[in-house]
């Protein structure tokens, strides 16, 4: 999988390990995945449809793993990213869908 440009809706930079540059985006999702575990209740193992934010960052130039997790909202994914990269994200102005 990778993050379908068309619904990134927040994009940065930040400093991989001191020294490596990697980006890291927020795309717009429909779907809120389950865990898939039978084990869980049903409202955690099945997906659900509504909007949330899937957090992607970069582990090499140009490929991304979605090991960010999906949020409800917004304001938690940025909240995650910040979290994660340890303040050191560099928000950049969101993308263009304009030609």
């Amino acid at each position: 999988m990778t993050p379908n440009p068309d619904r990134i809706i927040k994009q940065g930079v930040w400093l991989y390990a001191g020294e490596v540059t990697r980006r890291v985006v927020i795309v717009e999702d429909d779907v809120f995945p389950g865990s898939g575990d039978y084990e869980d209740p049903p409202e955690v193992a099945n997906d659900r449809n509504l909007t949330c934010f899937a957090v992607w960052f970069e582990t090499d130039i140009a490929i991304f793993g979605a090991g960010g997790g999906w949020f409800e909202s917004l304001s938690d994914a940025v909240a995650h990213v910040e979290r994660v990269t340890n303040q050191s994200v560099i928000w950049l102005p969101a993308p263009s869908s304009q030609p």
